[in-house]
């Protein structure tokens, strides 16, 4: 093989105080995996948190909290704070870190997908047709659902952040429709 093929999978949980990663690299058994890094940088922050090299051995399976990502500095031993949606700037490398590397955008959506799970129970269905009110409430929120998909996609796949967020954005008031907390 002649060289390592990095790879991490960013796992979308629904957890909001968790972020997970699992490394899904092809390490080449006759190379050395010296000085593995990896940054994540927050949606709203401008440096990166660096995770712990010794946490990051062949394939490895992490379990961030607001702590290790550095937006947590207080309670780290009894308390966890939720993490933020938006996205994530993600690069993992190994020496040499310019030729050895990867990079991912992840929206994350946990908190939009909890409030769109909100409403749900709140539509309060029964086993049979739902009324027309329900109905067009049902419409909305797979409309919102897919604007959400459609956000990761611009952001994961098609390398549009801006698209990708304003996507974010549009399905939130949506939400806020749905709710009517803007009627």
């Amino acid at each position: 093989m002649n060289s390592h093929q990095l790879g991490l999978n960013i796992l979308d949980v629904r957890e909001e105080k968790l972020f997970q990663i699992l490394d899904a690299s092809v390490y080449d058994t006759l190379l050395p995996t010296v000085c593995p890094e990896l940054l994540i940088t927050v949606p709203g922050f401008q440096t990166s948190a660096s995770i712990a090299p010794e946490l990051l051995t062949q394939g490895f399976n992490l379990r961030l909290t607001a702590c290790d990502l550095e937006i947590q500095n207080v309670r780290c031993d009894s308390e966890m704070w939720e993490l933020p949606d938006g996205i994530y700037a993600i690069r993992y490398s190994l020496s040499p870190s310019e030729y050895i590397k990867v990079e991912y955008n992840h929206l994350r959506l946990t908190k939009a997908y909890t409030r769109l799970d909100k409403i749900r129970c709140n539509l309060d269905l029964n086993d049979c047709l739902p009324d027309k009110n329900k109905k067009d409430k049902m419409v909305r929120i797979a409309e919102v659902e897919e604007y959400l998909k459609s956000a990761k996609a611009k952001v994961e796949y098609c390398h549009e952040s801006k698209k990708g967020m304003k996507l974010y954005e549009y399905a939130l008031k949506l939400m806020d429709k749905i709710d009517c907390k803007h009627c």
